[in-house]
């Protein structure tokens, strides 16, 4: 659960777990697959969708891309959300001037054009 502590609505995540067992397919009809890029849509405290007593620690997902239909839980009536165990956050960091420099060792790189950042004089030398 480390990383959800900072996820946030919008976060992109992909899918790390799947969902093959069939005890649960009563929950949900679309449900994500291994390798499977989603957008956390919702974020929600809980216990687990069969209604065993699981830490009110663990995190529940729903995502843009998957909707399922609302489902009569014990504790009311909703649609299902995926514990975030199954998932990861995708890193999208752009390392496009990386595979250049790897693709091209000896190639110029243009730098920022103008001053990055201000020079300023912090001591008097006289």
């Amino acid at each position: 659960m480390s990383w959800v502590k900072t996820a946030y609505i919008g976060q992109r995540v992909v899918c790390i777990k799947g969902f093959d067992d069939d005890q649960f397919r009563e929950y949900f009809e679309i449900d994500p697959y291994v390798g499977q890029v989603l957008t956390i849509r919702d974020m929600l405290p809980g216990t687990d969708i069969s209604d065993k007593a699981e830490s009110m620690d663990s995190i529940y997902l729903r995502f843009n891309e998957i909707v399922n239909k609302p489902y009569q839980y014990k504790t009311g009536f909703y649609e299902c959300a995926f514990l975030s165990d199954n998932f990861k956050p995708v890193d999208e960091t752009d390392i496009s001037i990386f595979k250049e420099i790897a693709a091209n060792p000896h190639k110029k790189i243009k730098g920022p054009t103008g001053p990055v950042r201000k020079k300023v004089r912090i001591y008097d030398d006289a």
